[in-house]
């Protein structure tokens, strides 16, 4: 296993001119930062080696108890390190949960990911293969060293789009969730399009979210698109939630960053809880979740930083042992978390308890140092606000 790392300047990135200073520059501190890991294994089924590639949740290492939706990307040489980071960022600012992202890396992408042979391309037909290859070896692998909840999310790009349509008609339960993007929909003259419209009527018992992109597409590929779209409104009445999401001024390659941006808003839509919601207080954000968990066919548990600010809103409100519980309920669930104890500290200060305010602050920072060093800036000044509170107070 090999980790897959971004070299990143942390101080004094721009290069000094001779104009600018006169001194010879000083040597520039880097550190690398870590978008994940590689590994491989051998698939007897393909009877190859097949490497991916993986990339964790920030409170992965620090939550031992934690469980994540898996988001496996198709591609990953091409669409990895960009659903990484594009699910990462979404999940901070509270728009999807944390979630661990698998890029699988191609090899034969025609005899994989094409479920029938045609004359368009040499070597396709694989792609029943290639679901046995998931199936019963890659995702078992992952399930089996990860710590998984069940959720998991396949990501496929033009050919890779095709092999998930395929999966959505084969083998709807082996993923819970697709984002399709710009799909090579005009592969052996329609054929994902009819296997879709002979599956969509005997499905029973199954829910999946597909999610539906396309580009710049004209002619007969733009009708190909709408022909998708209007098959997968069709699909409401058998457990199909599918979103079609037109990008018409965008290229084909370009479909992918968007897709998977827009593609995991709507699946998680309504994972940030209203403000309205929020404000009626933590029996009307439960029920909220509740609702949540069931359009969404997974356990929605309200997020942390959602109980956090209800538990310093009830502080404000006087409501001091409530307050206090729900604080202490995040430390339970995540005994580890800086922001956990970075609330913790804020809530002791609005009681007026100095002492304990800098405590929390300073095992907030300590958390921080020891599981995610980006930020330990912003924890510093937690402390020094902490400690001009207690000066003023003297």
């Amino acid at each position: 296993m090999r980790w897959l790392t971004i070299l990143m300047c942390v101080v004094g990135c721009s290069t000094p001119t001779a104009a600018t200073s006169p001194r010879a520059a000083a040597p520039v501190e880097s550190k690398d930062l870590v978008l994940g890991r590689v590994a491989s294994l051998h698939s007897a089924v393909l009877d190859e080696d097949r490497e991916y590639a993986v990339s964790l949740p920030a409170s992965y290492d620090r939550s031992s108890t934690r469980r994540y939706p898996v988001v496996y990307v198709l591609d990953g040489e091409k669409q990895f390190r960009h659903t990484a980071v594009d699910a990462a960022y979404l999940a901070n600012v509270g728009e999807m949960p944390e979630a661990i992202v698998v890029g699988i890396t191609s090899t034969v992408r025609v005899r994989d990911f094409s479920p029938t042979t045609s004359t368009e391309w040499v070597g396709g037909g694989g792609a029943g293969n290639f679901r046995k290859f998931l199936s019963s070896e890659l995702i078992p692998a992952i399930e089996r060293a990860y710590r998984t909840d069940g959720l998991r999310i396949l990501v496929g790009h033009s050919a890779g789009g095709l092999f998930a349509l395929y999966c959505l008609a084969a083998d709807p339960h082996l993923f819970q969730a697709m984002l399709v993007l710009s799909a090579s929909l005009h592969w052996d003259n329609r054929q994902p399009i009819r296997a879709l419209a002979e599956a969509i009527p005997t499905r029973s018992d199954v829910q999946n979210f597909v999610y539906f992109a396309s580009s710049d597409d004209s002619g007969e590929a733009l009708d190909e698109d709408h022909a998708l779209a209007a098959l997968l409104d069709t699909g409401a009445g058998h457990g199909i939630r599918g979103v079609y999401q037109p990008f018409p001024t965008t290229s084909h390659g370009g479909s992918a960053l968007v897709g998977v941006i827009d593609g995991l808003r709507q699946l998680f839509a309504g994972y940030a809880v209203p403000q309205e919601v929020s404000d009626r207080g933590l029996a009307a954000v439960e029920a909220y979740y509740a609702e949540l968990s069931k359009k969404l066919g997974w356990n929605a548990a309200v997020p942390s930083q959602v109980v956090s600010e209800i538990a310093l809103d009830m502080l404000q409100a006087g409501k001091t042992a409530e307050g206090f519980e729900l604080l202490q309920r995040i430390l339970r669930d995540d005994p580890n978390s800086p922001d956990g104890y970075n609330s913790l500290s804020e809530a002791y200060q609005k009681t007026g308890d100095l002492a304990a305010a800098l405590v929390a602050a300073k095992k907030a920072r300590e958390l921080a140092a020891r599981f995610d060093a980006s930020n330990l800036v912003y924890y510093d000044q937690r402390i020094a606000r902490v400690l001009r509170k207690q000066a003023a107070a003297k």
